[in-house]
């Protein structure tokens, strides 16, 4: 009642809380920036199969040994002929089953998908040798051969391997996620830096900073000297409204084994949002980085989708090499050309 005296009358009270309301929630959007919520995630289009080939012959140019063998008796010195004990009773069908076991005794040959190719295989070299020798010959050389025409083929199955392609889904999209906290510890004793301060690039990843007037958070770490570097300049940058260092689960973005992604920074222009990778020029080759962009770049399509339905900003993703992030940079300047 004492609190409510201060109201002349329900109407008031209301137009209070309307008021009151409002101004949380513009404070809120103030201090944040707009990150739709979606999942991407890599789905695999692609198995590990093998293409269609034709055994290629020029490496199995074999003859088919002589199965007499001449022995000589210890007494008597009389000269004997041992025949191989090769049974010429064992039929094509069964001599292809003994090459194709040792085939797909290795653990990438799938016997379910690659039977038919397999056997193909094995008839090609078939073929290929009933070019210059007999039935009889042939069914020789192939039994006594067997592991090294096995070896040939898993050879050449190699060669034709499809490479594993990964593409990104994207789930159903929801309009808002909350920025999440991030945690990290320090020594006791050490102090809470200022962005601008004065250290070696070696000690940046060591410490905590505070100091910032247009970030979502109040305390950071930065990976790499490059990185506060890049933070400096969005701090001074008019260009910038506000920009965020996310928390590791900031975003449901999978990569490679169902890995999170874990972008560096979120920039707001009046125009657009940026998802802004920093990373050290000689890796930005390698496998990760390329799949971390791809699935970064899914989400920014993404969300620029959602916003363009809604009112919102576009999303864009930009890959920084390290090397070209320098104080005097300025942010337009620095994602011109990427």
């Amino acid at each position: 009642m004492r609190f409510y005296s201060h109201f002349t009358s329900a109407k008031n009270f209301s137009q209070f809380l309307v008021i009151l309301i409002v101004g949380v929630i513009e404070n809120f959007i103030k201090d944040t920036i707009p990150i739709p919520r979606a999942v991407i995630q890599p789905t695999v289009k692609i198995k590990q199969k093998i293409y269609k080939f034709q055994l290629d012959t020029k490496n199995i140019c074999w003859q088919s040994s002589d199965d007499t063998l001449l022995g000589t008796e210890l007494i008597g010195e009389k000269n004997f002929e041992i025949k191989s004990d090769v049974d010429e009773k064992i039929s094509a069908n069964q001599i292809a089953v003994e090459i194709i076991r040792r085939v797909i005794s290795h653990e990438n040959v799938d016997y379910v998908e690659s039977a038919e190719l397999l056997y193909s295989l094995v008839e090609d070299a078939r073929n290929f040798f009933m070019s210059y020798l007999s039935e009889n010959e042939t069914n020789k050389l192939m039994y006594e051969r067997q592991k090294s025409l096995a070896d040939e083929i898993y050879r050449q199955m190699n060669e034709n391997f499809y490479h594993e392609e990964i593409s990104f889904d994207s789930t159903k999209i929801l309009p808002f996620v909350r920025i999440e906290q991030s945690y990290f510890g320090k020594i006791k004793s050490d102090e809470i830096y200022n962005l601008n301060a004065n250290l070696q690039p070696s000690e940046v990843p060591k410490k905590i900073f505070q100091g910032c007037k247009k970030s979502c958070h109040t305390l950071h770490k930065f990976d790499s000297d490059s990185e506060r570097i890049f933070a400096r300049i969005l701090e001074r940058d008019d260009e910038v409204l506000k920009w965020l260092r996310p928390a590791a689960k900031q975003f449901d973005i999978f990569y490679k084994n169902f890995s999170r992604y874990e972008s560096d920074f979120v920039v707001e222009t009046a125009e657009k949002i940026f998802l802004v990778e920093v990373k050290k020029k000689s890796d930005l080759q390698t496998e990760d980085v390329k799949l971390k962009s791809e699935a970064a770049k899914i989400y920014c399509e993404t969300a620029t989708d959602f916003n363009k339905k809604n009112g919102g900003k576009s999303w864009k993703y930009i890959l920084l090499p390290h090397d070209e992030i320098h104080l005097n940079s300025s942010f337009e300047y620095l994602i011109a050309n990427h």
